[in-house]
């Protein structure tokens, strides 16, 4: 079993990140740096959040505008359709519609069916969809399979691998 330095909960032998606040369990040599490292404020308590985090999109595109804060990659994504978000596998069929294989992926701990984007009533929900290491917004970890609201400012993070929204 391996002990969680940040909150003390066991989890699996081979797990990345601990179940329960997302912390990563590599010996600290191999840790990546995160938006706490880089001074970034850590988000408010639900309670506390604007209602904007579910105003609907304003600027009629439709489109949410990301950055990946791992490489700098900025991603201008159309909402029409679902976004399943993940890494390639050519071998077993799966092609997200946003492939994280370049952007670290794979080290990152990304599913290769790690989340989906999805907009209801000009509204931009992510969903975990179970994946292996989690997703968090806001330093808050996702439910599997509960659509949350996406709001710009938002930190997503998939595994280790962070996105902020900078547009919704």
């Amino acid at each position: 079993m391996l002990v969680c330095r940040n909150c003390q909960t066991h989890n699996l032998q081979g797990t990345i990140f601990c179940e329960q606040c997302g912390e990563s369990l590599l010996p600290h040599e191999r840790r990546r740096d995160t938006t706490h490292v880089l001074g970034a404020r850590p988000a408010p308590p639900p309670a506390q959040r604007s209602r904007k985090q579910t105003a609907p999109l304003t600027n009629g595109q439709r489109r949410l505008r990301a950055t990946i804060l791992n490489n700098g990659r900025r991603i201008d994504l159309p909402l029409e359709t679902p976004i399943l978000v993940g890494r390639q596998d050519s071998a077993r069929g799966f092609f997200p519609d946003l492939d994280l294989t370049h952007d670290g992926g794979y080290d990152c701990g990304v599913s290769r069916r790690h989340a989906r984007i999805t907009l209801q009533d000009d509204v931009a929900y992510v969903e975990d969809l179970e994946s292996a290491n989690g997703s968090f917004l806001n330093n808050q970890r996702l439910p599997p399979r509960a659509p949350q609201p996406l709001k710009a400012g938002d930190e997503l993070r998939l595994g280790s691998l962070i996105m902020r929204i900078d547009q919704t």
